[in-house]
């Protein structure tokens, strides 16, 4: 059995990981969607394209905060440690490229309300109101930016694992430090 989603059959396996909420469906990727079915490769090259981009590093100190990973001995071993991506983690660049090719254009999480409005603007949407931002009063929050304290060997562990995040971010955040 199938559900239509605007006008695309969707297996059922996909439509029990939507009630289920798996994060792979609410974390889409340009190729999930042509994996699915969803989109093929000409809709990808005719439609517009948008995703949300953040500070690769304050991404990962989020990320090491929710983890419950507190101190820069446990963020190296993170680190090393090589393994397949999870959602959580998934390089950010894998939202923005399909093949390789970026495709999407970004949205800076930075200056999100800021953002949304002239994605509104630029398809004629009114937006009702500001999008809150949540965790905002959190400890991560109230520190200082990571680039300020972090050993060189974490920092450059970090930049090689996410070099396509950190030349993405610094791509269309020129004016924001990364």
């Amino acid at each position: 059995m199938s559900v239509s989603l605007s006008n695309k059959n969707v297996p059922d396996r996909v439509v029990a990981e939507l009630e289920t909420g798996s994060g792979e469906l609410q974390h889409m990727r340009p190729i999930d969607a042509v994996n699915f079915g969803l989109l093929t490769e000409q809709q990808l090259k005719e439609y517009q394209c948008y995703a949300t981009l953040r500070s690769p590093l304050d991404r990962w100190r989020s990320i090491l905060g929710h983890a419950g990973i507190n101190d820069l001995d446990s963020a190296l071993e993170a680190l090393k440690t090589d393994r397949h991506f999870g959602v959580i983690e998934r390089p950010q660049y894998d939202y923005f490229s399909y093949k390789d090719k970026l495709i999407c254009k970004p949205l800076l999480f930075k200056n999100i309300n800021e953002e949304l409005r002239r994605f509104a603007k630029l398809f004629d949407i009114d937006l009702p109101c500001e999008i809150p931002v949540i965790n905002k009063n959190t400890l991560l929050n109230k520190m200082a930016p990571l680039r300020d304290y972090v050993p060189d060997e974490l920092k450059n562990k970090f930049m090689g694992r996410f070099a396509n995040d950190v030349r993405l971010y610094k791509k269309f955040a020129k004016k924001t430090p990364l």
